[in-house]
């Protein structure tokens, strides 16, 4: 089926031998029924459907879609915003390839900035790449590491099995085990305001 139409004064379904006064346009289907058509009527969006339903629209200040895009690439300039109606859904979903990193990579000037997703040893980590640094890794046995300011060794450990936190250590041997790792210095310190007292408890079950 093909409907054309000049100015306002309407269109013509070439197939139908019809005329819609009033209106202009163009319309394309295809189906008995034309339940896939592309047209363009009245407002001038242009419209894709499949089954009557709408699938894709070209307005004057973007496209709107919906179902599901699939895409070998996308590039986009300017701001993204997610929606999502259904509670249960995915907002944002990224799928990677058996073997390959599944990540985000933020840019400036075409240099990575950041690196923020999951490895293919199964842990998920924030990569600082203006430092070359790591900077917080959480595995998939429930650790998770945060490095000192090199980000290569991380100072502030929590042992999911062990359920311990190291201070100053990856590997602590007790609940809460805390090591300078140098020969001078203090582990700890203890501070209140002037005048006021400090309550330190150490008590068993």
């Amino acid at each position: 089926t093909i409907r054309a139409g000049l100015g306002n004064q309407g269109y013509f379904d070439f197939l139908r031998s019809s005329y819609t006064p009033g209106s202009q346009g163009l319309r394309i289907g295809v189906g008995s029924s034309n339940q896939h058509e592309i047209k363009s009527l009245g407002n001038n969006d242009l419209v894709l459907e499949r089954n009557d339903d709408e699938k894709l629209r070209l307005t004057s200040t973007g496209i709107d879609v919906t179902g599901t895009v699939t895409a070998d690439g996308l590039t986009v300039d300017g701001s993204v915003v997610f929606n999502s109606s259904a509670a249960a859904s995915n907002i944002v979903r990224i799928d990677g390839s058996v073997g390959q990193n599944t990540r985000l990579v933020f840019k400036e000037n075409g240099a990575d900035k950041w690196n923020i997703g999951a490895h293919t040893a199964g842990y998920f980590n924030i990569y600082d790449a203006f430092n070359t640094a790591n900077r917080l890794r959480v595995d998939n046995n429930g650790d998770i590491s945060f490095y000192e300011d090199t980000g290569t060794t991380a100072k502030f450990f929590w042992d999911a099995s062990a359920e311990s936190l190291g201070i100053g250590t990856s590997s602590p041997s007790v609940p809460l085990d805390v090591r300078l790792g140098t020969t001078t210095g203090k582990v700890a310190e203890l501070h209140n305001s002037v005048g006021y007292g400090i309550g330190f408890t150490v008590e068993s079950d």
